[in-house]
């Protein structure tokens, strides 16, 4: 009987698909990348969908299929705001199995302007439903300065318009992560690729696939974006975090 268990606190557009695909070498995992059968989707009205139908999958189901492994196994959905809830899920985890736990550390900015690329394309491509459509047209709407700071005084980590720029405050959701357990692989987002590097983090030995993001046909925004104003108004946003991706440097090195 399996008792190994990876799970993935992300955040998205951190490499969280890149580790799935080269992974399940060495792990077991449902077909589907991102099952949320542990956790509440992040965002409201999320559906998940398997084969064009709904996944409605269960804490229980999830753990019939890591007993039954004959692998370690591994779930990826980026599960990083519950952190942010009540912890009963993923001490009951750390609790039951060894558990370990991805962080993948991003530049918080460039992972921003990954972000809404990403959504823009899931949206143009008619994957989900209106209400996270309804949530990008709302994140949008406040990437420009006067809104963003607005923003910043008043964000609230579960409402669906801010949830895409809570997700990269590390520092608010990784020390309570680490008040939990000391099983944690920390991972620079930079060195994605790096085969040596992965393989000491992950205790495996593969060759890992050289790591490139897709493109987006519909990128609607990039670096020039990001006008003066509104670059610092992120950078105050997320001082304390690079802060603290800066001084918990050797974590992840």
């Amino acid at each position: 009987m399996n008792n190994k268990l990876l799970l993935c606190m992300g955040p998205t557009r951190s490499g969280t698909t890149y580790f799935w695909n080269n992974l399940s070498r060495e792990y077991n995992t449902h077909p589907l990348k991102e099952t949320y059968s542990w956790s509440k989707p992040s965002w409201d009205g999320y559906v998940v969908m398997y084969n064009n139908q709904p996944l409605k999958m269960s804490r229980r189901d999830l753990e019939k299929l890591i007993t039954a492994s004959d692998k370690p196994f591994m779930e990826m959905s980026p599960c990083w705001h519950e952190l942010l809830r009540p912890h009963d899920t993923i001490k009951y985890f750390i609790d039951n199995y060894d558990t370990s736990f991805i962080v993948s550390y991003r530049d918080p900015i460039l992972a921003v302007e990954s972000a809404i690329n990403n959504f823009y394309n899931i949206l143009n491509s008619k994957k989900h439903t209106k209400p996270m459509a309804e949530v990008f047209k709302t994140t949008y709407s406040t990437l420009n300065v006067e809104m963003f700071q607005k923003m910043c005084k008043k964000m609230k980590p579960f409402r669906n318009d801010t949830l895409l720029f809570h997700q990269y405050k590390y520092s608010s959701w990784v020390p309570i992560l680490e008040s939990l357990t000391d099983k944690i692989i920390y991972i620079d987002f930079n060195k994605l690729g790096n085969s040596d590097y992965l393989n000491k983090k992950f205790n495996t030995n593969i060759v890992w696939d050289n790591f490139k993001y897709n493109s987006s046909n519909h990128e609607i925004m990039d670096s020039m974006f990001f006008d003066n104003g509104l670059k610092e108004s992120l950078q105050k946003f997320y001082q304390d975090d690079y802060d603290y991706i800066n001084a918990t440097f050797d974590k992840y090195m």
